[in-house]
């Protein structure tokens, strides 16, 4: 055969293993029920009889999600905002923590209110920031204007002194 045969069939061949993997863990996948997908979360979050994985439970905790389990939606949100065993992703977070306060989570809606309310502050915080740095903008611009209106009035004066 031709050139990059050897290369072509090992791509084919880590292709086959992904596809057989994937369906060996679809067909091992417990059919549970969304409050034993969330005990099981909470099982791998804190290491209830085997070592703790976060990466598991968030996967534990989205196939309760899934099924319309509030408290695991409200976990997922707290673990993408916190980044733990996951990369932060606040937006992704939010989603979560949206759909728990639309099934009636009181925390959840407590959080979403809580953001909604950060992003506000935040906004007034920057606002606050920026009319400081311009004051001290313009009081840095009226210090030049000054010295160069000083410095005018030296050459005016000297100038006249001297003829």
């Amino acid at each position: 055969t031709g050139r990059g045969s050897d290369s072509n069939s090992f791509g084919i061949l880590i292709w086959l293993v992904a596809i057989a993997s994937a369906a060996i863990s679809r067909l091992f996948t417990p059919n549970w029920s969304a409050i034993e997908w969330r005990e099981e979360g909470f099982r791998n979050l804190h290491g209830l009889g085997y070592e703790p994985s976060l990466e598991k439970a968030i996967e534990c905790f989205r196939h309760a999600a899934k099924k319309g389990d509030a408290e695991s939606m409200y976990m997922l949100y707290i673990m993408f905002r916190d980044g733990r065993g996951c990369m932060t992703d606040i937006n992704y977070a939010m989603q979560w923590c949206r759909k728990a306060a639309d099934l009636g989570l009181a925390l959840a809606k407590f959080e979403n209110k809580y953001h909604n309310l950060s992003i506000v502050t935040q906004n007034i915080d920057n606002l606050h920031q920026l009319v400081h740095l311009l004051n001290h903008y313009f009081f840095y611009l009226d210090y030049l204007f000054y010295i160069a209106l000083i410095q005018l009035l030296f050459y005016v004066f000297s100038y006249h002194c001297f003829l």
